[in-house]
């Protein structure tokens, strides 16, 4: 039987079959990048999300890393629902829920809710992006497809350079809540496209899927993200319950990979590991979005809670990264990538790494022009690195086999993005403790130098004014030794890949 979404566009005749297409276009457009912009420009959002639900960030953030988490563990169902549902379907119920969360979001007060909210639009948005980008490489010319595949991997990258800048703009301006009011018409104009778009006929086909070892990988990661997201609250190892939780997930992750390598149609391909270059990819892929995520998230939310920038300043000094992404994106897709294929391949480690080390050398006071420089490169590595892990390591499998590990390559790097933050976050803090330790802890050998910069002080303030001062330029020079760590462990961290792309067997193909 051949189902299809009714074709609501015969009703306007003076439609065009151009002018549906252009409609159809300018939603899948949309549709790809509001999911994305939610992600990105929440992020400089959260301090005042957070401060507004009475939570503190070690809460707050739950809702952005669930939301990565939550994107990925949608992926693995897609081929189950498109055989059922067909694309119009699920676009039209993907961007309903979508609209339908985005009024929870923006109305809600509670955090409960908020972050249910977020994780079944993440659900439903993860089904869509798949099916926007694939009509996005042109059926035409060899030209016409690079072009075509030039833009939808253009379009995956930019929301995280401009999302914290929109973002930040709409919380100091209108309110956080308003990005979630947008998402409304939004949606609407998605699905008009999408009805405009022309009649899908497809055949609903039944699939088995594999529901044991979906849940068991759901579960596995699940408890991953929740040890990570406690840590701090619970003060990691000291804990039973991480402990238990450790074991858990520990176990769960090893019955899940055991299972999915074993079955003949896993819901997840994880065998495609046995292919060397797509070992080297999926590392790169995984640790590439963790680090990334993990230093970006610090900058934009921390920086904030620490040395007192609006979101909106944050998000303008981030913008930079939209500058060279682009002109990568173009040399890797040209024939240079050809003539230097291993160079393309470690060239966005690099970069990263060059932004990463600057990052790490800052000291108080830091200027936007300090912060110019590292965004540029940060933005030309991120528009490059995971199109490069995806191109060494599809190119190294079968045609039939592109498809499963396509999606597991997405997956792996929605997993990174999602524990990246968390584990950022804790490691900053604690080395935040140890700092402002070792910082006052040998005040008896300068004493004298204390009791001077006391006095000084004590001129325009009392004595215990002039205390409270000095104890907080302490804090804020903890806060800064530790973000100079975290962008130093990630600069090694990505010159690392860097080294890890060598050890790739063949050259990237074009």
């Amino acid at each position: 039987m051949t189902a299809s979404v009714p074709e609501f566009s015969s009703w306007y005749p003076y439609l065009t079959q151009r002018s549906r297409q252009w409609a159809w276009n300018l939603g899948r457009i949309l549709g790809f990048w509001i999911v994305l912009f939610n992600a990105g420009a929440y992020l400089a959002m959260v301090p005042a999300i957070s401060g507004s639900l009475g939570r503190s960030v070690d809460y707050g953030i739950w809702t952005q890393d669930f939301y990565f988490l939550s994107l990925g563990l949608s992926l693995p169902l897609l081929p189950w629902i498109h055989a059922r549902w067909g694309r119009q379907r699920i676009l039209l119920l993907s961007f309903g829920f979508f609209a339908l969360c985005s009024v929870l979001v923006a109305s809600t007060s509670k955090f409960c809710l908020l972050l249910l909210a977020r994780v079944v639009a993440a659900w439903v948005g993860g089904w869509s992006l798949p099916l926007l980008a694939q009509e996005g490489a042109s059926p035409g010319s060899a030209r016409h497809q690079q072009a075509g595949n030039l833009f939808w991997t253009w379009a995956a990258t930019i929301p995280f350079a401009l999302g914290p800048f929109w973002g930040g703009w709409i919380t100091d301006t209108w309110g956080w809540r308003w990005l979630f009011v947008l998402d409304i018409p939004f949606s609407a104009l998605i699905m008009l496209g999408v009805v405009l778009g022309g009649q899908e006929e497809w055949h609903p086909t039944k699939l088995s899927f594999d529901w044991v070892g979906y849940l068991l990988l759901s579960l596995a990661a699940i408890l991953a993200e929740m040890l990570l997201n406690l840590g701090n609250i619970r003060d990691w190892w000291h804990s039973s319950l991480l402990q238990v939780l450790f074991w858990l997930a520990f176990w769960a992750a090893l019955a899940s990979f055991l299972w999915l390598w074993s079955h003949p149609y896993p819901a997840l391909r994880v065998s495609l590991l046995g292919s060397w270059n797509f070992l080297i990819a999926a590392v790169g892929t995984w640790l590439g979005a963790l680090l990334f995520v993990g230093g970006l998230a610090l900058l934009v939310v921390h920086y904030q809670l620490s040395f007192g920038y609006s979101a909106e300043q944050i998000g303008y000094y981030v913008l930079p990264m939209a500058i060279l992404g682009p002109v990568i994106l173009i040399l890797a897709q040209s024939h240079w990538r050809l003539l230097f294929p291993r160079f393309f391949l470690g060239l966005p480690s690099l970069l990263l790494a060059a932004a990463a080390f600057a990052m790490a050398s800052f000291a108080l006071p830091i200027s936007p022009g300090a912060l110019f420089v590292p965004m540029l490169l940060a933005g030309g590595g991120l528009g490059w690195l995971f199109p490069a892990w995806n191109s060494l390591a599809l190119d190294s499998l079968p045609k039939e086999r592109k498809e499963e590990g396509a999606r597991l390559l997405n997956w792996l790097r929605y997993l990174g993005l999602s524990m990246g933050i968390p584990a950022a976050s804790g490691f900053w803090e604690r080395r935040v403790v140890l700092h402002r330790h070792f910082l006052v802890e040998d005040r008896a050998w300068q004493n004298q130098l204390w009791e001077h910069t006391l006095q000084h002080f004590s001129k325009g303030l009392s004595v215990p004014g002039a205390e409270q001062f000095l104890a907080r330029q302490i804090a804020i020079q903890a806060q800064m030794l530790a973000f100079n760590e975290v962008f130093w462990v990630a600069a090694w961290g990505f010159l690392g890949l860097g080294l890890w792309s060598v050890l790739a067997r063949f050259s990237v193909s074009s």
